[in-house]
């Protein structure tokens, strides 16, 4: 069915919207129950397939226990990036923590796609049936926040 690092990737996906450990392994595991249930029609697609399983059981599942916080990266303030980019950045895992926390799940999940899963903006807009346009504009506001959070823990370190 799947290969070992397809499953690795899954779970990691699980693990960028729940953000721990035992609710992604939870959440993994009734993802794969629905998508034995009803498989994917195409193959190839079949681990995007289990990817949207997963998002639309954690959004059903969390938004009854009200742990989504309703808030569209769209709504973000405006950030000035001065002339750092996001790459350039150093950080440590604590400061990854706490900025990893912020986010929420859209972002985690988008941040996740992005930069961990290397998909393009087209891949992101086709899996989760949003234009392109609007994949590339969340990226740019979430590099804008990134940058910020980033900024912020530094100065509280200092």
């Amino acid at each position: 069915m799947f290969q070992r690092d397809e499953w690795n990737s899954l779970y990691r996906y699980c693990y960028s919207l729940t953000k721990q450990s035992d609710q992604a392994y939870d959440l993994l595991h009734g993802a794969v129950e629905k998508y034995l249930r009803n498989p994917a029609a195409d193959p190839d697609k079949a681990l995007a397939y289990l990817r949207r399983i997963a998002r639309n059981l954690f959004i059903d599942q969390y938004r009854r226990q009200q742990l989504v916080r309703e808030e569209s990266i769209e709504d973000s303030a405006a950030i000035d990036m001065g002339t750092h980019n996001l790459e350039q950045i150093m950080i440590n895992q604590q400061e990854l923590e706490l900025v990893w926390q912020s986010l929420s799940a859209e972002e985690s999940e988008l941040v996740f796609l992005w930069a961990v899963e290397g998909m393009t903006a087209k891949a992101i807009s086709d899996e989760l049936d949003v234009p392109r346009g609007t994949v590339l504009s969340r990226i740019h506001r979430l590099r804008k926040k990134l940058t910020t959070l980033l900024r912020s823990t530094a100065v509280k370190e200092a």
